[in-house]
């Protein structure tokens, strides 16, 4: 019965909760005085049960001594022992004991049945009532188990009664003999179960002050160690702090003196003035510019050393940059002791004193005398470079005009030859590279007087590279070449620069059977789309030498050399590096992918437009050859001063069913024209007594007739530059031929304006 949980104001589950609490408190506090109870109840037991032998007979004896060594004694035993290990014998530990004192009570009962004489019925009676005080006070009880134990008991006896060897009146003096034992034992109980609560709550609020005082105790050790990690954060802090400003002052005082050294070694004065212009700090390199010794530059002003209009200039500066702020930049001239005159640019900033106004300037002095002289020494070495590249230029133009004209008799002579022998196509063949080279050369100066210009025509591309392939076939199959040609995405008809793709072609693809002794050349034509914009793509790829990344790196440049091939000949890279240079004017890409004896292959692309297939030209062309075979030969006017040149043109002429006419000079065609009309005039620019430009004109301007003013005239000249051509035009020329040209390009310019006129 413990107090507080008769209490009414209680609720049911905090009743549950403190009652287990309490018993868990107080099983935890009496297991080992329980633990011995056994212990001597086992001992005192067992020695009572030796008086049995004299009290009973066999046959009571033999199941009083069964009862007693056999079932509660081993029993006894068996909870002492699972008392140690077993939680669930722990946890249950008082109804079990009070089960065995019921068992002892009943084994006691049992013998009093079973004696004979009031002796041995007094001393049964004895030792129930012994189990009953003992058990109780020994084992510690609570009122629950005592009470339930003691009226079992009680039950127990009054049912055997009638078994009873005794007197009614007897019987009943020993019942009240229990039920007072039972009294009392209740009453000891109650009062043991109180002490034992008090010592609880006893128990309970010391474990509440303890653990009220660990909770300060750990909020204490919580607060003192939050305390001191702050402390010691600030300690560190502080001495951070310390460290970064010692550290601070270190690197202050060593960019100080790092600065006043450096001050001290540049070429240029640095000093400061104030508003009255005396100089208050500067370096030594202000001593070497104006020539003075450091007590004269303290003692005077620095308005002294300039010249009066100078001086005014600084006065104004400095009042202006002390209003508005920012630097001044002036160019001055200092006088030093000797007389002389140096030239200083002098950069001035205002400085500001610890309450934002004006205390100074900042001056930094340059002495410029040596840069003036070296610009003027720039300018006349320029000058002389730009001379010596104009003559150089001048050279190169007077040698490709130079060359164009036996040129253009070598490829007229040679399509004159009606035996084609083996001799005759490589001597083609070398004509054709040597006219490849004076057009780099042209190219040359064309791009290194800044006017190279690409001229558009409309072309197909298909064409013009199956033609151009179909020559380097034949040539990969004498050498045992594989020779692959491939188009794809390629549309009928593109305007670009045809000249210009033909070119590159033809460079790749020489490069290729140059350096490539064994296995194959791959050519590919293609165009893709790439952001709305058209891109013809040109491919080559061997498997020749290949180059390492070094001759990668210069294989733009001109000019170089490579081995290769199995002529093992070395050939200059100007090709490659006009290609490279035409493409970036393009705006086009060159990429070369190269691995040393694996091959090579180079990729271009330039920007092209895709155009609709143009018939009628082919149309009016075979019109054009057909209304010529009906008609009379045109008659043409050759005005030519080169008799070899005379002499391949008019055969050419004549071989193509024309009627040719000679004319040395200027003069000479004037005279002919005033004669005879001619369905077109090939005019040579650059000849004795009249020129071909002069000739021109007058022709316009009427001399020779209306009908001879209206004749189309066409240059037939070696001057190549886009100034010539349009030189040319301005004389009155319809259009320009250039030397060396092809049989094929002499015949369809002469076809192109005899058909003009016709119309």
């Amino acid at each position: 019965m413990i107090p507080s949980l008769t209490s009414k104001n209680v609720s049911q589950q905090d009743k549950c909760l403190e009652a287990r609490a309490f018993l868990s408190f107080f099983n935890e506090k009496v297991l080992p005085a329980r633990r011995m109870g056994i212990a001597f109840g086992i001992f005192f037991y067992g020695i009572f049960g030796l008086l049995d032998v004299a009290l009973l007979e066999k046959k009571e004896l033999f199941i009083i001594l069964s009862i007693r060594y056999l079932l509660i004694l081993p029993l006894a035993f068996l909870v002492l022992g699972c008392s140690f290990r077993v939680k669930w014998v722990q946890r249950h530990f008082e109804p079990i004991v009070a089960f065995l004192i019921f068992l002892c009570s009943l084994s006691m009962i049992l013998m009093v049945t079973l004696a004979h004489d009031a002796h041995g019925l007094s001393h049964y009676m004895f030792g129930v009532l012994l189990v009953i005080f003992v058990g109780y006070s020994l084992f510690r009880l609570f009122f629950f188990w005592a009470g339930i134990t003691g009226a079992l008991i009680i039950i127990a006896f009054l049912l055997s009664t009638p078994w009873l060897p005794m007197e009614k009146t007897l019987v009943i003096a020993y019942a009240l003999q229990l039920f007072c034992g039972y009294v009392g034992s209740m009453i000891g109980a109650y009062v043991m179960e109180t002490a034992s609560y008090r010592d609880y709550l006893s128990n309970m609020e010391m474990e509440a002050q303890r653990k009220k005082v660990d909770g300060l105790n750990a909020d204490l050790e919580l607060r003192v160690e939050e305390r001191t990690r702050i402390y010691n954060e600030k300690a560190r802090e502080a001495e951070r702090l310390l460290e970064q400003q010692q550290l601070i002052e270190r690197t202050l005082r060593m960019t100080e003196k790092q600065h006043r050294d450096l001050l001290e070694i540049v070429e240029d004065a640095c000093f400061e003035l104030d508003l009255e212009g005396r100089i208050q700090y500067f370096n030594t390199a202000l001593c070497r510019i104006t020539g003075r010794h450091p007590s004269e530059i303290r003692a005077n002003r620095f308005f002294c050393w300039l010249n009066v209009d100078d001086a005014t200039l600084l006065r104004k500066q400095m009042e202006s940059k002390a209003h508005v702020g920012g630097t001044a930049i002036l160019s001055l001239d200092l006088q030093k002791p000797d007389e002389d005159i140096v030239s200083v640019r002098l950069s001035l900033s205002p400085r500001e004193d610890g309450q934002s106004r004006i205390s100074g300037f900042r001056c930094v002095a340059r002495d410029t005398s040596r840069e003036v002289r070296l610009k003027t020494e720039l300018n006349t070495a320029r000058q002389n470079q730009n001379l010596s590249d104009s003559h150089h230029l001048k050279f190169l133009r007077h040698m490709t005009h130079s060359l164009r004209t036996p040129m253009n008799a070598i490829l007229g002579g040679l399509h004159l030859l009606t035996e084609k022998t083996e001799a005759s196509v490589t001597l083609g063949e070398a004509s054709g590279r040597m006219q490849g080279v004076l057009e780099d050369i042209q190219d040359y100066i064309q791009l290194a007087e800044g006017q190279w210009v690409s001229q558009e025509d409309i072309f197909s591309p298909k064409e013009a590279g199956s033609e151009i392939c179909a020559s380097y076939s034949v040539w990969a199959e004498n050498r045992g070449l594989e020779f692959h040609f491939e188009t794809r995405n390629l549309p009928d008809f593109l305007q670009g620069d045809v000249r210009f793709f033909k070119r590159i072609l033809n460079k790749f693809l020489d490069n290729a059977l140059r350096f490539t002794e064994k296995g194959s050349i791959d050519v590919f034509l293609g165009c893709r789309n790439i952001a709305d914009m058209l891109w013809l793509v040109m491919e080559v790829a061997d498997t020749g030498c290949g180059m390492d990344e070094v001759k990668i790196a210069h294989a733009f440049e001109a000019p170089h050399s490579m081995k290769g091939g199995e002529e093992n000949q070395s050939t200059m890279g100007l090709g490659l590096a006009f290609i490279h240079l035409m493409t970036e004017q393009l705006e086009g890409n060159l990429r070369i992918r190269s691995l040393p004896e694996k091959g090579t292959r180079i990729i271009c692309e330039i920007p092209v437009r895709e155009v609709r297939p143009v018939e009628e030209k082919n149309k009016g062309q075979r019109q054009f050859q057909a209304e010529q075979n009906k008609r009379k030969q045109p008659l043409i006017l050759l005005v030519e001063d080169n008799i070899i040149n005379q002499k391949i043109t008019m055969k050419l002429l004549e071989i193509n069913e024309y009627t040719p006419d000679l004319a040395e000079n200027g003069i000479e065609a004037l005279e002919k024209l005033k004669k005879q009309s001619y369905d077109l005039i090939l005019m040579d620019v650059q000849m004795p007594e009249m020129d071909g430009l002069t000739a021109t004109r007058k022709i316009r301007e009427g001399l020779c007739g209306k009908e001879a003013a209206l004749t189309p005239i066409v240059a037939f000249t070696a001057h190549a530059s886009p100034q010539d051509r349009q030189a040319c035009l301005d004389a009155g020329m319809d259009d320009v031929l250039t030397k060396p040209a092809r049989p094929e390009a002499l015949q369809a310019m002469v076809e192109k304006w005899i058909r003009q006129k016709e119309l």
